[in-house]
């Protein structure tokens, strides 16, 4: 790999005597991983598992070159491919956030949703995520992987982080895992980007700063601003860490970590590089909100409640002993949504607050009395269980997800969900010799088994 001059000189000064080791290793291969859905039980991987991540139990290392896509648990969010390092958010937050008490949690710059999807697998059915992305480009993947970690009660929007404002205060967490030069992952990608330079490094800490300003006005009093970045730059991480603590009401909050996992800690901001650990460059640093005065007013829902003729009809899709702890909404469009009751006005001020906004969980849509379930409500856990159900293995698997002809004898007519080793992947309907596949297209993989 070809290093430019300014970086060298800079990691240089950084690094110091260390810095020959960092250079050889932007040149060796950059590991592999994948993170375990702790909300999913999965027995049997299509790979061999290595040793695990340190700072993560659900993080695993896989030495593998072939495609996930090509992997039925892949689409059932047993895993998430994840780089290894950037899994230390989830030591972070264990150690600084309080999961016992209900959270509101906002992803300000969600990406391609991996931080997202992490968090929903440390919530419980009383919190409510906010995944919000300024690039429109990336919302469906980010809508995918965080309805494929089975948390039901998300919100995703697709809005510039200063259009925020009235939801002051409003946040138990906010994660700004901020736009940056993306130095860190240099080694993966096989070359720098080609418009690195050390000028566009500082016009990224400066948009980095007006990122987290907005930030932390939306971060409630007690709570918590956690600040990530995949570069290795001091102007855009531990400088504006700095920059933070002295300009906005927040203190840095420190992290006990072995000094055995090789993560370089300086004034309370964690810094990975590739040469100690076994990941890529990833930085950290968490802050706690100092005020105390409440400045949030909470709004009302803007969607419609489901007719009681169409809800009764609903019901039997439903777990019996979970109904009732839910609201059932129709968006204009006529698709129905699922809204945790003690969660509707939190719910409600998001929708009050933003403009691009999905309404929450959506679980399907009523065609005339016919209900149509959505491939989101496969994956969660309100779902009843009474569902008729079709066990595949690997080929057929593979067959539904490319959306080919496979073979359904013994099926009844009517609705049935696709399990591969005890996991849903989606929904299929019978009606005489005909079964029509509703994986959406977007998830459908490419190539023939043929």
């Amino acid at each position: 790999m070809k290093i430019p001059v300014s970086f060298e000189a800079r990691m240089k000064e950084v690094l110091g005597v260390q810095y020959e080791n960092f250079s050889k290793s932007l040149n060796q291969k950059a590991t592999i991983a994948i993170r375990l859905n702790p909300l999913k039980n999965i027995y049997k991987f299509n790979f061999e598992l290595g040793e695990s991540v340190k700072w993560d139990e659900s993080g695993k290392y896989v030495n593998i070159n072939s495609d996930f896509a090509l992997d039925p648990n892949f689409y059932s969010g047993s895993y998430f491919v994840q780089e290894a390092s950037s899994m230390f958010l989830s030591f972070a937050l264990k150690q600084v956030i309080d999961f016992s008490k209900p959270l509101k949690v906002l992803d300000l710059c969600a990406d391609k949703g991996n931080q997202a999807a992490l968090f929903a697998s440390l919530l419980k059915n009383s919190d409510l995520l906010v995944a919000n992305e300024s690039a429109k480009s990336k919302i469906t993947i980010i809508k995918e992987k965080i309805l494929k970690s089975g948390f039901p009660n998300y919100l995703i929007s697709n809005q510039d982080p200063e259009t925020f404002s009235d939801l002051e205060g409003f946040f138990d967490v906010v994660l700004v895992s901020a736009p940056c030069s993306e130095e860190s992952i240099f080694r993966k990608n096989g070359e720098f980007k080609k418009d690195w330079s050390e000028e566009q490094v500082a016009v990224n800490a400066a948009k980095q700063k007006r990122i987290l300003t907005a930030a932390g006005l939306l971060v409630a009093p007690g709570g918590h601003l956690i600040y990530c970045t995949n570069t290795f730059s001091p102007k855009e991480n531990i400088e504006n860490a700095k920059w933070l603590t002295r300009t906005l009401d927040f203190k840095s909050v420190g992290l006990d970590i072995p000094n055995e996992w090789k993560i370089v800690e300086k004034d309370e901001t964690f810094q990975f590089y590739p040469h100690l650990v076994e990941g890529e460059g990833f930085f950290l640093a968490a802050f706690k909100q100092l005020g105390t005065d409440d400045r949030f007013v909470s709004g009302r829902i803007k969607l419609n409640r489901l007719p009681k003729n169409l809800k009764a009809l609903l019901k039997p899709w439903v777990k019996d002993d979970l109904f009732e702890k839910y609201e059932f909404f129709t968006k204009n469009d006529g698709v129905v949504v699922a809204l945790l009751i003690s969660l509707i006005e939190k719910f409600g001020s998001v929708f009050r607050a933003l403009e691009k906004c999905t309404n929450g969980l959506e679980i399907g849509i009523f065609k005339g009395n016919d209900f149509i379930p959505s491939h989101a409500f496969c994956f969660q856990d309100i779902l009843n269980e009474s569902m008729q159900k079709l066990e595949v293995k690997n080929e057929i698997a593979l067959r539904f997800l490319k959306k080919e002809h496979f073979d359904t004898e013994g099926l009844k007519d009517g609705w049935a969900l696709i399990i591969y080793q005890n996991q849903n992947l989606g929904w299929i309907k019978k009606i005489g010799n005909r079964v029509n596949n509703y994986l959406p297209q977007d998830w459908k993989v490419p190539t023939s088994l043929d």
